[in-house]
């Protein structure tokens, strides 16, 4: 473990003081236990599965930002020819 420091508020102090005393724990666990739980919900935050849709019309092209006025023109071109 790796030891760190952290100031908290007097308020947060005295509940933290109060939750580890009520839990019969240590103050310390009581702040992993929270920070794991904080950092697990975060990282499924950055995890979440791609919106439904999203690359299923994937080009292979790279420049698609940039010719999009020109690209469309041309699609709209061969689908009147059609």
């Amino acid at each position: 473990m790796t030891k760190t420091t952290v100031y908290l508020e007097e308020s947060l102090t005295l509940e933290l003081r109060n939750v580890a005393e009520l839990q019969g724990r240590a103050q310390a666990e009581v702040i992993r236990e929270a920070l794991h739980l904080y950092v697990d919900r975060e990282s499924q935050k950055a995890r979440r599965p791609a919106p439904v849709g999203l690359g299923t019309f994937a080009s292979g092209r790279l420049d698609v930002g940039r010719s999009a006025e020109s690209l469309l023109k041309a699609a709209a071109r061969k689908r009147r020819t059609k």
